[in-house]
């Protein structure tokens, strides 16, 4: 007999996949100034980051641990 898989968790399956394509293509296709560098939930609903996430500074700490994680250095890396 072969083995089945428990189902999964309903939180992962909170919505169709016709809403989630639907969020995804509104994302693409809407114009930057409504969406632009947005984070886009549930369409229509845009987010906006955190001050954090927009920060230079931490971003470039981000890619440099990233960088050193993944085993690339200087002339692996391009920015």
């Amino acid at each position: 007999m072969p083995a089945t898989l428990p189902p999964p968790p309903r939180l992962l399956l909170s919505c169709s996949p016709e809403a989630a394509a639907q969020t995804v293509l509104y994302a693409a296709t809407a114009p930057a100034e409504e969406v632009g560098g947005a984070y886009v939930g549930t369409a229509p609903r845009v987010g906006h980051h955190s001050r954090d996430a927009g920060d230079p500074v931490l971003a470039a700490r981000v890619w440099e641990l990233g960088a050193h994680l993944c085993g690339l250095g200087g002339d692996d890396l391009v920015a």
